[in-house]
């Protein structure tokens, strides 16, 4: 049965809280190069089996278009794109000047091979509809909604199009900045001059066999150059430039995780009673209880986390297998805290500060060295998508570590319930913790980095602002939390009054 709350209790469950979804962060960090790859390739693929490209960015041909439609038991999608700019509604409207890529569809056919992911409006229905859709980068770029002509600037005179619908973030081109225009291929085909396609994705009907009509296709056209994709050779050419970066994305997470981890086993001892005053299955069930509650939070946290960063750091991006290891790594933490004997924890108040604080503001420094060079990368590199994806996550765990790093400096110095800090002891603890943290969290940036054969900038790498931060952080709160510590063991003055930790069984 849950006590009333304490300021030590409610610090306990938060602190859980926080352990548990920076556990829930790690772990969907390590995966993330997976889970973007298999999301690339649906958003870039669709539910088509094959993809036919003419080589060296050609164009296929009439002819080689009514060839493919010959082979039975397909669905034929092609698609056109060219490159040009938009242009202002009237003449005191500057336009940016920035190209956008023109993608032309089928909206029939289309619409059997993907869903285009939504965020407002609808998709285009009929050939001859003077209708678009854009993403949300070209309409946050250029101030576009729904009902917003879009002016396209042809070799001949320019046309408009009423933009219908908008597409969720940068669209369905893998190679793009994002900056799309979907129109009716036929227009497209028409307003540019264009003699054949870009490329034809190809559905297999159901009973129909892929490796037949895979056969069938390379018979057809031996005599073309052409690519022949599926969307697993599409999968393994986005993984072999990954592979480093995977590795590099799980060694943060199994630091998150550890991390989180640690978080875990001190805000438990945080209310933790001597090993003698209460029965082991007391005290076992009291430490279960608490961690199922906190994993309960950080599961809430996460899901915050994730709709502020639009990350997949939230149970489902784990899945059910995922979120359920995630919380029995809390719950076992949370029994192992419990159940431990002070004697074999037990640290001065400065060593538990200044190992607190290092731990904390070192992961810090880490994430951010290491979504430093997720960033660069990203860019450097054609699979952008896919390593940018990964980047947010790092992004989003590093801004989860921030908070979990000033939760971990307030416990450090709360578990110091015996000793009042000074607050120029508490400033020099602070600075300690916060240039050992910052050395650690750089060699480990770093070794993250080189071991997942990546550069390393230094340059462009080193995370400036999060060192800065771990200092202020390592200063600032070892003080704030030492000077709201009275004298008497066991209060806070941030609470108003004194209070001691009280069980939660």
């Amino acid at each position: 049965m849950l006590a009333a709350p304490a300021p030590a209790t409610l610090l306990t469950v938060v602190g859980i809280g926080l352990g548990a979804s920076l556990i829930f962060a790690s772990l969907a960090v390590g995966g993330g190069v997976e889970r973007s790859i298999e999301r690339t390739v649906e958003v870039t693929l669709g539910r088509s089996d094959f993809r036919v490209v003419a080589l060296d960015g050609g164009t296929l041909s009439e002819e080689v278009l009514v060839t493919i439609r010959s082979v039975l038991g397909v669905v034929v999608a092609p698609a056109v794109e060219q490159q040009t700019t938009l242009l202002p509604e009237d003449e005191t409207t500057a336009p940016s000047g920035s190209p956008v890529t023109i993608l032309g569809i089928d909206p029939i056919v289309d619409g059997q091979i993907r869903d285009l992911d939504l965020v407002a409006g609808a998709t285009i229905t009929r050939r001859d509809e003077a209708a678009a859709i854009i993403t949300e980068r070209l309409a946050a770029d250029e101030g576009y909604g729904l009902g917003s002509d879009v002016i396209v600037a042809t070799p001949g005179e320019p046309e408009r199009f009423r933009v219908v619908g908008i597409a969720a973030g940068d669209g369905p081109l893998l190679e793009s900045d994002g900056r799309i225009v979907i129109l009716p291929i036929e227009a497209v085909s028409r307003m540019f001059g264009l003699d054949g396609v870009a490329r034809v994705d190809l559905l297999v009907e159901e009973g129909v066999p892929v490796a037949g009509v895979r056969a069938e296709l390379g018979e057809a056209l031996g005599g073309e150059p052409f690519v022949l994709t599926s969307p697993a050779d599409l999968a393994e050419s986005l993984w072999l430039p990954t592979t480093g970066f995977a590795v590099t994305a799980r060694g943060i997470g199994a630091v998150g995780m550890l991390v989180g981890a640690l978080l875990v086993f001190g805000a438990v001892r945080l209310t933790a009673r001597e090993a003698g005053e209460v029965r082991l299955p007391s005290r076992v069930r009291g430490a279960a209880v608490r961690g199922a509650i906190g994993s309960g939070v950080g599961a809430l946290i996460a899901l915050v986390l994730a709709a502020l960063t639009r990350a997949d750091v939230g149970p489902a991006a784990l899945g059910l297998g995922g979120t359920a290891f995630a919380i029995v790594i809390a719950v076992l933490v949370a029994v192992a805290a419990g159940v431990t004997p002070p004697k074999l924890v037990a640290l001065t108040a400065t060593g538990r500060t200044v190992a607190g604080l290092a731990i904390a503001l070192g992961l810090v420094v880490a994430v951010a060295m290491v979504g430093a060079n997720a960033h660069r990368t990203a860019a450097e590199q054609v699979t952008a998508p896919v390593l940018g994806r990964v980047a947010a996550l790092i992004d989003a765990l590093g801004l989860l570590a921030v908070v979990v790093a000033g939760l971990a400096i307030v416990g450090t110095v709360a578990l110091s319930n015996r000793e009042r800090l000074a607050l120029r002891e508490a400033g020099i603890l602070g600075l300690a913790g916060a240039g050992l943290g910052s050395i650690t969290g750089l060699a480990v940036g770093a070794a993250l980095i080189v071991l997942g054969g990546g550069r390393l900038d230094p340059a462009v790498d080193l995370p400036w602002a999060a060192l800065g931060l771990a200092l202020v952080l390592g200063i600032g709160l070892t003080v704030a939390a030492a000077w709201s510590r009275p004298a008497s063991p066991g209060g806070w003055r941030w609470f108003g009054r004194s209070g001691s930790g009280s069980s939660l069984c």
